[in-house]
């Protein structure tokens, strides 16, 4: 039977961008398949991994709810997520990593709560924060909800589990295939501007704390610098449309560079310098980062605010 001819059903089409994770790819894998709820499709693409991870995928093939699709190089974990989406067939779109997993009550929640908030195009929940084994599992307290005029941009409460229908999807640029670091948040911002969230407060994610976490560890002050490079974007999308969307103030994104040279600077103290000198230049050297990114972000303003106003200003003319 076509799931989608029953008006009371939702379908749900998880999906993984999977890049070596042999290690923990099953576990999440099984967290799917003992949902309580089981109106639901699994779309994994694995993103060219040289590891055993494809064969442990292929494993799970004998469910034809599960599919694999095989990437002939590696693409980065925003355009696998792409691929992923425009194979999906269901009504909404929930995102798994690859080394983390479900509680079985996941989708049954998120179902009763689609079948709730009707204009509601994006629904998340809360999480719990785990070791390396998922275990020590403490619920993430940070993720709240967003009450106007606060928005996701500067206000970022929203992390797994995430959810959203495919049409509030498709009305979005969808994944940024060159953004390889916070596609996650990118995406969110975008989905903030054509729809309306819903917070579940209960934690039905586990999320794996581990090294090799794409936004984890030695990776976490890249991971900050990408974020703020899509606050940017995300704040010029939002002038641009003229709508009533929370927008980003520009002094906030004055204060992101400010926290993520903050990061940059407590990284920095944590090398054992031998010499008086090199801590001297150190410190130099932070200076002229901290000011050039003072200059930046007040130049960035005034111009990007200046041809806003000289574009307006035309479109008054020409009319």
């Amino acid at each position: 039977m076509d799931l989608k001819t029953t008006s009371e059903q939702i379908t749900f089409s998880f999906i993984i961008a999977n890049y070596n994770s042999e290690k923990f790819i099953e576990e999440a894998i099984r967290s799917i398949i003992n949902q309580t709820y089981d109106c639901w499709e699994l779309i994994i693409v694995d993103d060219y991994s040289d590891d055993n991870s494809v064969a442990k995928i292929k494993s799970f093939l004998h469910d034809k709810r599960i599919r694999l699709i095989c990437l002939n190089k590696n693409r980065g974990v925003g355009f696998a997520s792409k691929i992923a989406i425009n194979n999906a067939r269901n009504d909404v779109i929930v995102v798994l990593d690859n080394d983390d997993k479900l509680h079985k009550n996941a989708l049954n929640i998120l179902k009763k709560a689609y079948d709730r908030y009707h204009k509601c195009g994006f629904i998340y929940t809360k999480m719990w924060i785990c070791d390396e084994n998922l275990e020590h599992c403490k619920v993430y307290n940070w993720i709240k909800p967003i009450y106007p005029p606060k928005t996701a941009i500067f206000f970022t409460p929203v992390a797994h589990l995430r959810s959203f229908r495919k049409s509030a999807y498709v009305k979005t640029s969808g994944y940024d295939i060159y953004e390889h670091e916070t596609n996650d948040k990118d995406i969110i911002y975008k989905l903030e501007e054509v729809t309306d969230f819903k917070y579940i407060d209960v934690p039905l994610y586990y999320y794996r704390t581990h090294e090799k976490g794409l936004t984890q560890g030695k990776k976490q002050l890249i991971s900050k610098i990408h974020c703020f490079m899509a606050k940017r974007k995300a704040h010029e999308r939002r002038i641009k449309m003229e709508k009533n969307i929370p927008c980003y103030k520009l002094r906030y994104l004055f204060l992101y560079l400010k926290a993520i040279l903050y990061l940059f600077k407590s990284k920095s103290k944590s090398i054992n310098h031998s010499k008086g000198f090199n801590i001297f230049i150190r410190n130099i050297r932070l200076k002229i980062i901290d000011i050039s990114l003072e200059i930046f972000i007040f130049i960035y303003g005034i111009i990007f605010n200046l041809i806003y106003k000289f574009k307006k200003l035309s479109k008054k003319n020409k009319g």
